[in-house]
């Protein structure tokens, strides 16, 4: 395949995942996040639930004994600690948050170069 046909290509499964994406509103599941830390030879496993809707509210709720709430409204994000009784309060733009996954679940414009 030349690379002229392969960018025709990308562009076209671009389009295709975006239109698909702006067709959802709402959703919620269940989610296992490993972190690991190479030079520690540590994993650590998280799981929880999370919920969205559309363009910009989503819950990522922790279970565990490392619970907390990761909660995004708009321009806001707020996590909450329930054990250590904290909450933190930051900016959710798309310049901080444009080249994460994060992209693809608010609705907010992807590009070819988000798959590169």
């Amino acid at each position: 395949m030349s690379s002229s046909a392969f960018a025709v290509d990308a562009e076209e499964a671009v389009s295709r995942i975006q239109k698909a994406y702006e067709g959802i509103t709402d959703m919620k599941g269940a989610f296992v996040q490993k972190n690991v830390i190479k030079d520690l030879n540590k994993t650590d496993t998280y799981t929880g639930e999370f919920f969205i809707k559309r363009p910009l509210k989503m819950k990522w709720a922790y279970k565990g004994k490392a619970a907390q709430d990761l909660i995004i409204n708009d321009d806001t994000v707020l996590i909450y600690k329930g054990g250590d009784k904290q909450a933190f309060r930051s900016t959710f733009s798309k310049d901080t948050y444009g080249q994460t996954p994060v992209v693809l679940l608010t609705g907010m414009e992807i590009s070819k170069t988000s798959f590169s």
